[in-house]
């Protein structure tokens, strides 16, 4: 462990974040170290730390307070007008840039793709535009630490101009590939932030996407290297208007299902566990048949539970993909005797995904098991759980909905939630 760069690093961090400039910037050696003061304090470890300061302390970069009659340490401070001296240090030594050199390389940046830009629509000429909105913060500013900062933006902005010149049909890793040359780095690094570019930029592309608790956050929660989950669906529907394709999907199902192609059929009910289809597979049948009941589950434990009783299975893992909504539609079409019915968490978002799942489909479900009798089942009663705040809120938006609202007003009379993995368990 580098001590000397850990304490420069969080004392420029503090410097460049204090919005009291009168107070001084000092740090503790237990942010370095948690159990420095602890009588089992590894001895080796507090005398690195030691050494560290002592040899800032004689480039004059920091100012040491000891406790009275020891050797330890009580705080180190940062010697201000020293800071453009430790700014050059750390940045020959380290390669640590001072946010404001960070912010004028990405600026020179975002200068020489914004001659790529082909027009107000542009959405690289609005990431820029919008790059040029936070640099001109102070507090943006101050976030930006490093070279890395710089390279998620030039990422950015390599993703975005491709996105707008493509005009071949590629598959997500084949896109990577071409722009990064590794074959994952679009989907771990890019992936979401450019999701989230594209949705601000293009009215009306993703209406009716519900986003999950794990979409994309506002710029106020954004780091300037921000990566996160991203929600499958809004990624197809955006990403396809630019020729770029996640992939085939699969969709798993079990149970009475018998479904024909033009040279073959199978029946699912003779395959222990179901089977996996992929979305052009299902798109090339020509017939799809169900039982009189079609459940679809939204967790995969319990999918796996149901009983193989003459009841046809699919499985969403959450919010129903797009692949999932066009075969429901199309088991529909092809046997309008069919009931359609969800079962889910009995929590916000098993609600709201049967809401979602109503409504893509155009086809009316039921609610299996997801109601009061569940909640008050003494067998549940040890895994119910309390409601969180963002519980509270997602099911106030369902209490004037009849469908919910009983079952909604119960749960927040009650403070209760409660998972399916129990429920289909009895099952």
């Amino acid at each position: 462990m580098d001590y000397e760069k850990r304490i420069l690093e969080r004392m420029m961090e503090k410097y460049t974040k204090r919005k009291n400039g009168a107070r001084r910037v000092f740090l503790r050696p237990t942010e370095l170290y948690a159990a420095y003061e602890e009588y089992n304090a590894d001895v080796e470890i507090k005398n690195a730390i030691g050494a560290a300061a002592e040899n800032l302390k004689e480039k004059g970069f920091v100012l040491v307070e000891k406790i009275p009659f020891s050797d330890d340490i009580r705080r180190m401070i940062l010697v201000e007008e020293a800071v453009g001296k430790i700014r050059i240090h750390c940045q020959k030594k380290y390669g640590i840039l001072a946010p404001e050199t960070v912010a004028s390389e990405i600026l020179k940046l975002c200068d020489c793709y914004e001659k790529h830009c082909g027009g107000t629509e542009s959405i690289l000429l609005k990431y820029i535009h919008r790059m040029r909105e936070r640099l001109e913060l102070p507090a943006e500013v101050s976030r930006l630490k490093s070279k890395d900062d710089k390279a998620h933006v030039r990422d950015m902005l390599l993703a975005l101009d491709f996105l707008e010149q493509n005009r071949n049909d590629l598959y997500l890793r084949e896109m990577s590939m071409l722009v990064y040359g590794d074959s994952k780095y679009f989907e771990e690094q890019t992936l979401t932030e450019v999701i989230r570019v594209i949705g601000e930029s293009s009215e009306g592309v993703a209406d009716g996407i519900e986003d999950t608790e794990d979409a994309i956050e506002s710029d106020e929660n954004l780091s300037w290297t921000y990566v996160s989950g991203v929600d499958r669906e809004r990624a197809v529907v955006l990403l396809e208007k630019y020729h770029v394709h996640m992939g085939e999907q699969e969709i798993r199902i079990k149970g009475n299902w018998h479904i024909a192609w033009e040279s073959s059929s199978i029946d699912v009910g003779k395959i222990p566990g179901g089977i996996s289809l992929t979305t052009q597979g299902l798109r090339e049948a020509i017939s799809v048949s169900s039982g009189t009941d079609v459940i679809t589950i939204e967790n995969k434990t319990s999918f796996e539970r149901m009983p193989e009783d003459g009841t046809s299975y699919v499985y969403l893992g959450g919010f129903a993909g797009e692949g999932v909504i066009a075969f429901l539609k199309m088991v529909a079409d092809q046997a309008k005797d069919v009931k359609f019915i969800h079962f889910g968490d009995i929590d916000a978002g098993g609600f709201f995904i049967h809401r979602t799942l109503s409504e893509k489909t155009g086809i009316e479900f039921g609610l299996y098991r997801m109601g009061i009798a569940e909640l008050q089942n003494p067998a549940y009663t040890g895994c119910l759980h309390p409601l969180t705040e963002n519980d509270r809120t997602r099911l106030q938006g369902l209490l004037e909905d009849p469908k919910y609202c009983d079952i909604v007003s119960y749960m927040l009379e009650n403070n209760v939630k409660l998972e399916q993995e129990i429920i289909s368990l009895g099952i």
